[in-house]
């Protein structure tokens, strides 16, 4: 878990959104490379470039839900859309594709904007 504040303190540092895959790239379980191959389509879903156990990317994400809600971080629902030419079809996260592990993925922790 120190790990997982770590980084999000790094996120929220430079920014008032923390997004899953940002953890991961950060972690080194996605590269910046493999992101943007999903994001234009060559990949059919995200956790086809994972290499680590799945189960270890579903406790992270556990973990930096609660951690997010912990510091007060709105769950907002992220919109991932396909780049490049052809159809804007929405991307696949998992490869069953259930609306649980999508969810999990998609999601964006918003910090709230302070009323100055």
């Amino acid at each position: 878990m120190p790990l997982i504040e770590e980084v999000v303190a790094e996120i929220l540092a430079s920014g008032d959104v923390v997004t899953p895959i940002e953890l991961l790239v950060r972690l080194e379980i996605l590269t910046p490379e493999q992101v943007e191959e999903w994001k234009t389509g060559e990949l059919p879903y995200l956790e086809r470039a994972i290499t680590v156990g799945l189960s270890r990317v579903a406790r992270l994400l556990r973990l930096l839900r609660e951690h997010a809600l912990a510091l007060e971080l709105s769950p907002t629902p992220g919109k991932y859309l396909r780049r490049g030419k052809g159809p804007k079809r929405r991307l696949r996260f998992s490869k069953r594709g259930d609306a649980e592990s999508e969810a999990a993925y998609s999601v964006h922790f918003v910090r709230a904007r302070s009323k100055a």
